[in-house]
């Protein structure tokens, strides 16, 4: 085997390692937002945010997840127009995504910190 086929072997490891952690990251940000939309539910069920009028609210919570090759994310949105009222009103007192998410980001640093070896 001679060094240019040793190289592209190299090349070809580091690539695949690579699409490996970067998979990995994927569904650990898929993992984070859905036990924050679970956790989320679960505290909103009692509304112990705010008062569930309608339980529209609650149920249009959504998570999701955006991996690139330079960031990861994941979070909770409200899907009704009103959402932002309902986190931003009353100098926050009753907002419910940005508290959840911050009690996960501990956990959620500690393991990706664990995934690539900090």
């Amino acid at each position: 085997m001679g060094v240019s086929e040793e190289i592209g072997d190299i090349k070809k490891n580091i690539g695949g390692e690579f699409v490996r952690r970067l998979s990995a990251l994927y569904a650990l940000c898929d993992f984070y937002h859905a036990k924050a939309l679970e956790l989320f539910r679960k505290e909103q069920a009692e509304n112990l945010f705010w008062t569930n009028r309608t339980g529209i609210a609650r149920d249009m919570v959504f998570g999701g997840t955006k991996v690139t090759k330079k960031y990861a994310s994941w979070g909770l949105a409200h899907g009704v127009e009103y959402g932002v009222y309902l986190e931003l009103a009353n100098d926050r007192r009753y907002e419910s995504l940005r508290p959840i998410i911050m009690f996960l980001e501990p956990e959620f640093v500690q393991d990706v910190r664990r995934l690539f070896g900090d």
